[in-house]
C-alpha cells in the first residue's frame, strides 16, 4: 500500500505525534486535510482544514489557503453564505502579490452573481421535484425539506438550539429530494421565521398534530400574542406568514410558486435555461475560467439543447474550445456553419469583422432612434414618419425595429383619423410577434380602440396635443424635465467597535465594516439605474421605460424620474415600490429589456434595488460605488 492515499495520510498523522513538528501542526492538518478530499472523504477533508486554520498562529498564508479550500468547498456544495465568508477570511490572510490574489478576490465580489443563478436553478429544480408528486407526497416533502434546513441552520454556531428533539428528521432526505443543493439556504429568513413561529405557537416538539397538542402554561405565554390560524393556513408543520419568503430564504416559496401546468413548466425552465447562460457567461467574461464556462454551457445544452440561446452557446464552445481542443471546436463551428448559415454567428466566423461592423451598424440605428424620437418631442410627425421609413431601407429589420414602428405609429395617429394608427399598430403585432417591449403595449392599445371606438372614431387625429379637455388615448412621449436633485449626507449611526481579527475557523457570514447603509424587507423601495455620465441624453431611455411601465403595470402608480447626482451620475428611480419583494419582482421582469430600454453601452449603466432612504443617502459618486457595494452583499 505504500504511497496510496491512505498510506500517506497515515504518514502525515504519526508525524503530529512527533514532538519536532509541533510547529507544522497546521501544514501536516492542511495536507491531511488535502490528502482526505483527494479520497472524496469531504467531511473528513473539512474537519482537517479548520484544525490547520485553529492551529496555525504566526502562518497567516498557510492559514489564508486552508480558508480558500474550504470556500471551494461550500461552494462547490451550493453554500454560498459560507462560501462568501471563507473567501473574505482568505483575502484578510493572503497577502495581495499571492499568486492569483486578484482573481480570488474577483470571485468572493461576485459570488453574489453565481449565488443567485445557482439558487435560481436549484430552487427550480426542487419546485419542478415537488410538481411530479401526488398532492399528499408533496405536502409531506415540503415539510420534511423546510424542517431539514432548519436543523442544519439552528445547528450552526450563532444560533441556539431549539429545545427538546424539534426538527429532528433526517438530514439525508434533503439530499435525495435536491441533489444536496436545497436552496432553503438563507440563514437570516430561516431565523426571522423560527422566530415568528414561537411567536404564534411557543416552543414546540416535532410531533403528528403539533398544532393541535396540549401546551404548558409557559408555551401560552410564549405564545400569547398570537393570532389564531385556519388549519388550512398549516401545511406538515409550517407555520404561514403573511410573508411566506420569512420561513424560506432564497426567494418567495408558497404552492404558487410550484409549476403545475405545462405553461409555468416553461416559465421555469426559460428561468433555469437563463440562469446556466449567465453562469457560463460569467465564467468566461469576469472570472476568465474557460473550463468553468464550458461546464455551464453543456450543461445548459445537455438539459435544453433547442434552448433559445442554443446560437450564443454553441458559439461560445467554438471559442473555449479553440485553443484546448481542436476537434471539439471544430464540432461547434459545423454546427453554427451547416444548420444555421445565415445566423450572425456564422458570419462572424466567416468574417472576423462582421460583429464589429453589427456594433458599428447598431450604434447608428441607435442614433437615428435618437434623432426621431427628438423629432416627435418636437411634433414635427411628418419628419418621424419619413425618417421610419428611410430606416427600413438603411438599416432592414434591427434591434430597435419595433420601437421604430412603435414611434411612426404614433406619429401617424398625430396626423391620421383612427384606422391608419389601428392599421399601424396591428401590423407591429404582426411584424414582431416576439418583441416584449412594444408587443404587450400595442396589445392594449388595440383594446383601448375594442372598448372606445365610437368616441375615437369622431376625432380629426386619434391622437391629440395636449388637449386637457379630452381623455388621453395614451401616455405618450414628453418633454423630459430633468430634475436636479441634490442629494443630502445622511450621518451613520453611531456603531459599537468591531473586532476586525480574522473569522473563526466556522465563520457563517463574513465580516463587514459598519455601513451607513441599511436593509429593509419592508420599506419603500426603487429600482434604479445608475448612468456613469452626466452628459448623456436619457430621453428616450426613460421614454422606453416609461413604455415598459405602462406595457406591465398598466393602472399601478409606478413614476420614474430622474436625478443628476453631483454633476457626475444620472439615477433614473422607479417606484414606489412598497417592498423589496415587489421591487425584486420589477427588477427580474425589466432586466431582460434593459438592453433595449437604455439604448446606451452595457458598461456605461448599473442597476439595483434600493430603499428610499439609503437613496437619500446618495450624494456622489463614491457613495453610490459603496451603496453597490453593499447591495451585492445583501441583496
Amino acid at each position: 500500500l505504500r504511497g496510496t492515499n491512505s498510506t500517506r495520510t497515515d504518514r502525515l498523522l504519526a508525524l503530529l505525534k512527533e514532538d519536532k513538528n509541533k510547529g507544522f501542526s497546521d501544514q501536516i492538518y492542511y495536507e491531511i486535510a488535502n490528502s482526505y478530499l483527494e479520497q472524496n472523504q469531504t467531511e473528513k477533508a473539512i474537519e482537517n482544514y479548520n484544525t490547520a486554520i485553529r492551529t496555525s498562529v504566526n502562518n497567516p498564508e498557510q492559514k489564508g489557503l486552508a480558508y480558500l479550500s474550504l470556500a471551494e468547498i461550500y461552494f462547490q456544495q451550493g453554500s454560498y453564505v459560507k462560501s462568501k465568508a471563507y473567501y473574505d477570511s482568505t483575502l484578510l490572510n493572503l497577502t495581495a502579490d499571492y499568486p492569483g490574489f486578484e482573481q480570488i478576490k474577483k470571485k468572493g465580489d461576485n459570488l453574489h452573481l453565481l449565488s443567485d443563478r445557482l439558487s435560481v436553478i436549484s430552487r427550480e429544480d426542487t419546485l419542478q421535484m415537488l410538481a411530479r408528486l401526488p398532492e399528499d407526497q408533496r405536502k409531506a416533502r415540503i415539510g420534511i425539506l423546510a424542517r431539514a434546513q432548519a436543523r442544519e441552520t439552528f445547528a450552526q454556531p450563532g444560533f441556539n438550539n431549539l429545545p427538546g428533539d424539534t426538527f429532528t428528521s433526517t438530514g439525508s432526505q434533503i439530499d435525495a429530494a435536491s441533489g444536496g443543493k436545497f436552496y432553503f439556504n438563507n440563514t437570516t429568513a430561516i431565523s426571522q421565521g423560527f422566530s415568528e413561529f414561537k411567536r404564534r405557537w411557543g416552543n414546540r416538539k416535532l410531533e403528528d398534530n403539533w398544532r393541535r397538542s396540549q401546551r404548558s402554561s409557559a408555551e401560552v405565554t410564549n405564545s400569547s400574542n398570537a393570532t389564531a390560524l385556519n388549519p388550512d393556513e398549516v401545511v406538515t408543520g409550517i407555520p404561514a406568514t403573511n410573508n411566506p419568503a420569512s420561513i424560506t430564504g432564497g426567494g418567495t416559496f408558497d404552492i404558487q410558486n410550484i409549476p403545475l401546468t405545462e405553461e409555468q413548466v416553461r416559465a421555469s425552465n426559460l428561468r433555469i435555461a437563463q440562469a446556466y447562460f449567465d453562469i457560463g457567461n460569467f465564467y468566461k467574461d469576469i472570472l476568465n475560467e474557460p473550463a468553468e464556462a464550458i461546464k455551464a454551457y453543456e450543461e445548459l445544452l445537455r438539459r435544453y439543447p433547442d434552448g433559445e440561446n442554443r446560437l450564443a452557446v454553441y458559439y461560445n464552445l467554438y471559442r473555449l474550445y479553440t485553443n484546448i481542443n481542436a476537434e471539439k471546436a471544430d464540432e461547434y463551428k459545423n454546427m453554427l456553419l451547416t444548420r444555421y448559415p445565415e445566423s450572425p454567428y456564422s458570419k462572424t466566423i466567416l468574417d472576423p469583422n462582421y460583429k464589429q461592423q453589427m456594433d458599428d451598424e447598431l450604434q447608428a440605428v441607435k442614433l437615428f432612434y435618437e434623432s426621431m424620437y427628438e423629432n416627435y418631442l418636437d411634433k414635427k410627425y411628418t419628419e418621424v414618419i419619413l425618417q421610419a421609413r428611410q430606416a427600413r431601407e438603411q438599416f432592414g429589420k434591427n434591434a430597435l425595429s419595433s420601437q421604430i414602428s412603435y414611434l411612426e405609429a404614433l406619429a401617424l395617429g398625430h396626423t391620421n383619423k383612427l384606422k391608419v394608427f389601428e392599421d399601424a399598430i396591428t401590423a407591429i403585432i404582426a411584424d414582431f410577434p416576439d418583441d416584449k417591449l412594444i408587443v404587450p403595449l400595442a396589445e392594449q392599445h388595440l383594446l383601448y380602440i375594442v372598448q372606445n371606438r365610437p368616441e375615437l372614431d369622431k376625432r380629426s387625429t386619434v391622437l391629440l396635443d395636449y388637449d386637457p379637455s379630452a381623455p388621453r388615448f395614451v401616455e405618450e412621449p414628453q418633454a423630459q424635465i430633468t430634475a436636479v436633485v441634490p442629494a443630502k449626507v445622511a450621518q451613520p449611526v453611531n456603531q459599537p467597535a468591531t473586532n476586525n481579527a480574522v473569522l473563526p475557523a466556522t465563520p457563517d457570514l463574513a465580516i463587514t465594516e459598519p455601513s451607513m447603509f441599511t436593509v429593509s424587507d419592508t420599506s419603500v423601495h426603487y429600482f434604479v439605474v445608475n448612468v456613469l455620465d452626466a452628459r448623456v441624453n436619457l430621453n428616450s431611455s426613460r421614454f422606453g421605460i416609461g413604455q415598459f411601465n405602462r406595457a406591465n403595470f398598466s393602472g399601478n402608480s409606478i413614476k420614474h424620474r430622474l436625478s443628476i447626482i453631483n454633476k457626475e451620475n444620472q439615477l433614473i428611480f422607479v417606484g414606489e415600490f412598497k417592498s423589496k419583494d415587489t421591487a425584486m419582482a420589477y427588477y427580474e421582469n425589466i432586466s431582460p429589456l434593459m438592453k433595449d430600454i437604455m439604448k446606451i453601452p452595457a458598461d456605461k449603466y448599473s442597476t439595483f434595488i434600493i430603499t428610499k432612504d439609503n437613496l437619500d443617502k446618495l450624494n456622489d459618486r463614491a457613495t453610490i460605488d459603496k451603496y453597490i457595494e453593499f447591495y451585492q452583499k445583501n441583496y
